[in-house]
């Protein structure tokens, strides 16, 4: 179940939404309430269950799957998870980054030919932490993008997103990161690169932050494993583990 700082959060976006919409005087009241449907919501994304298969109270699963995709459309959860970072205080000086591989069944958008997985289309996540695991930003890519080509996006988006990086001196990442190009990105924005070389020994244990955050998110089901054909329903579902996680910082 969704902690009551993260419902709020999502809820204060679907609201604004909501506002913004013109209601006909003689239209009838929504059988489901706006924090029903986000119950239903993480009822899928926690446990992985097919849509036609979600129990739903005095109404259908079509309900609550519309107004999930209306709001990923809208990108609610998106701007819910940065809201609640941009809210969070910088208590350290130290930023995590890693990827992940997440296979595909349906999915059409984003996808890459997986080198770790003889080839299969996968999608590759980019996640950004501080050094005690809570995540910061997240960006999408496809598989086949080498991890060095993918620091630049991150940092910019987390830049752009949260306002939050100059806060911050130090960036760890593994060897997949060692190159010329990502020393650059670090150095330009202002982050000494803890990155270690190539054929080197690795003695640096502070990344497992990173890496117990992407163990929380294989706790979600329905993000273990891509099912989703748009692109816009996986981020939201990605988000919404994301808030979940904070939400319980």
């Amino acid at each position: 179940m969704l902690s009551v700082a993260s419902r709020n959060a999502i809820m204060h976006h679907v609201t604004s939404i909501d506002a913004s919409r013109t209601r006909c005087p003689q239209g009838r009241r929504p059988k489901l309430s706006t924090a029903y449907i986000l119950d239903r919501i993480f009822f899928v994304c926690r446990t992985g269950c097919q849509w036609s298969r979600l129990p739903v109270e005095n109404s259908s699963y079509k309900t609550v799957y519309h107004y999930f995709s209306k709001w990923s459309k809208a990108r609610v959860f998106e701007d819910a998870f940065y809201g609640m970072v941009r809210a969070r205080p910088t208590k350290n000086t130290t930023l995590i980054a890693d990827t992940s591989f997440v296979k595909n069944v349906h999915g059409t958008q984003v996808l890459g030919r997986n080198p770790t997985d003889r080839g299969r289309k996968a999608t590759k996540v980019s996640l950004l932490t501080d050094k005690q695991g809570t995540p910061l930003c997240t960006v999408f890519h496809k598989a086949n993008k080498n991890d060095c080509c993918t620091l630049r996006r991150l940092l910019s988006t987390a830049a752009r997103k949260t306002n939050s990086v100059g806060h911050y001196k130090e960036l760890l990442a593994d060897k997949g990161y060692d190159s010329q190009d990502c020393r650059g990105v670090c150095s330009a924005f202002g982050l000494t690169n803890s990155i270690p070389h190539r054929r080197t020994r690795d003695i640096d244990r502070r990344r497992y932050a990173v890496e117990q955050t992407f163990g929380i998110l294989d706790q979600f089901r329905r993000i273990r494993v891509r099912y989703e054909a748009l692109i816009s329903h996986f981020k939201s579902f990605h988000y919404l583990a994301l808030i979940h996680i904070i939400g319980n910082r």
